[in-house]
């Protein structure tokens, strides 16, 4: 599943402009008297300058020492707009006096509010073309363009796509795209419980298939949905989650679920991540990366399987036939984590 760096960025510009919309509309109801005839200001001041917002208004002054003396100023806003003070819809004024050193403007809070509103209601509604347009034109694997590609696979990657003619589509594609009319349940990885296999042996994610459908915005790469496709599933086509068993040394079993993992690769246990669901419900998997777990963190299994690990290692496992296609068998030997280019184990 390809991550894409752009995301992050998006969502930080989309929630940023979305905050400071509600702060300038916040700031102009607090200053414009709309309910009564009262203004009010709030500002910051030093010793030769002054920042602040007033009737509505974004105001700043530089100043000096200025000689006494009456100044005047005016300004008059275009007749065609119906601009009024009392809802300060004014355009931006300033001025600089020749009396003394001073220089005034003013910047009215609505035009500011229009000015963030716009990059921000385009930074909102792109992530829903971008998706539309590229479920329609590219692969959703490695991206690549499939525009007027009609074998039914990506050149690049053998992704089976679904741009192909419905009769060379993979199968079970149409028939999804047909039935998902409403939103299924939606299930982070780390909330699926031992009810939710029992419920549906299969599960996918939401990122590798469901792109452009309307539940898609609310969800993220680790949200799984029930697959309601043809069995058994292809790791090429989709990142699933299947049910499975694992049997301990002393030969208990107990369920859990794997990832199909793709025939054309070396037996990988960080790919097909085995899980073990514990008697308790609790959940354990046995992969660390680069970082040990400490025995806090072990002592969850141990509480439950008994201390002995000879009698939990090596954990046999496999998908339950019918589910899947690929790499879905294999044996846990302990807890697993990555020294430099060499997996070590331990218990």
């Amino acid at each position: 599943m390809t991550l894409n760096l752009r995301q992050p960025l998006l969502r930080t510009a989309r929630w940023t402009g979305l905050a400071s919309c509600l702060l300038v509309a916040a700031a102009w109801l607090f200053t414009v008297p709309l309910l009564t005839n009262r203004a009010s200001y709030a500002f910051y001041h030093s010793q030769f300058w002054f920042v602040g917002v007033g009737r509505g208004q974004l105001v700043y002054d530089r100043f000096g020492n200025l000689r006494r003396g009456l100044q005047f100023f005016s300004y008059t806003p275009p007749v065609w707009l119906p601009f009024t003070d009392r809802y300060a819809l004014t355009w931006p004024s300033g001025f600089n006096t020749t009396y003394g050193s001073l220089s005034h403007f003013e910047v009215p809070l609505w035009l500011i509010f229009v000015a963030c509103a716009i990059p921000t209601a385009w930074f909102w509604t792109r992530p829903r073309r971008d998706r539309q347009r590229d479920a329609a034109t590219r692969c959703r694997n490695c991206n690549y363009n499939l525009t007027g590609n009609q074998s039914g696979k990506c050149p690049e990657c053998g992704t089976p796509n679904f741009l192909a003619p419905p009769s060379q589509r993979p199968h079970g594609a149409t028939q999804r795209r047909r039935s998902m009319s409403r939103t299924p349940i939606l299930k982070q990885f780390s909330d699926l419980t031992p009810a939710d296999f029992a419920d549906h042996a299969v599960w996918v994610s939401v990122h590798t298939l469901d792109c452009g459908e309307p539940w898609y915005d609310g969800t993220d790469e680790a949200t799984f949905r029930p697959w309601t496709g043809k069995l058994p599933v292809a790791p090429q086509d989709g990142m699933f989650l299947v049910r499975a068993k694992l049997t301990l040394a002393d030969g208990r079993v107990l369920g859990g679920f794997v990832t199909s993992q793709s025939d054309a690769e070396p037996v990988d246990l960080g790919t097909i991540q085995p899980q073990i669901f514990l008697p308790s419900g609790q959940r354990s998997d046995f992969g660390d990366g680069m970082f040990k777990r400490d025995a806090k963190d072990r002592a969850p299994l141990y509480e439950e399987l008994g201390n002995d690990h000879m009698a939990i290692f090596p954990i046999n496992f496999a998908a339950e036939k019918g589910l899947a296609q690929g790499r879905i068998a294999g044996a846990i030997p302990g807890f697993c984590w990555r020294s430099g280019k060499n997996i070590e184990v331990y218990y």
